[in-house]
């Protein structure tokens, strides 16, 4: 039973040696508060490539991709397939490589970005901005 006493103190110090330290650390809010201007301005600049028809054509909502500026159906009657990548034996991958190509002017695909539907294709830019909320 001697030792009890001498565990409670023990526990007892760390726990206000713990309180004393998170005394000197800044509120985790106030780390990450930015400039609503800057904050808005940055995703003014992600909408306005999100609601581009390089991003959008893509991105569609229909079982097909779009290209062009105009957005129009893309040749050959491409489909999106059931994985987001082309059709069985016609993957996106066939015409378009890791990047442009300024041959033929056909744009990149990367694996990064598929080409799953997204929830921003159609939205008109003013409605994505956070300046406009």
């Amino acid at each position: 039973m001697i030792g009890r006493p001498l565990q409670v103190r023990a526990l007892a110090g760390a726990t206000l040696g713990v309180i004393a330290a998170l005394a000197f650390v800044p509120p985790l809010w106030s780390q990450t508060k930015g400039d609503s201007t800057s904050s808005a301005d940055a995703f003014d600049t992600i909408a306005r490539v999100m609601a581009s028809p390089r991003c959008q054509n893509c991105h569609t909502l229909t079982d097909f991709p779009r290209q062009g500026d105009d957005r129009h159906r893309h040749m050959f009657h491409v489909k999106r397939g059931p994985a987001d990548d082309g059709a069985a034996g016609l993957p996106c991958s066939t015409c378009h490589g890791r990047s442009n190509n300024a041959a033929s002017g056909v744009p990149g695909a990367n694996d990064e970005c598929s080409s799953r539907p997204s929830p921003w294709v159609g939205t008109a830019f003013p409605n994505m901005s956070f300046a406009n909320t």
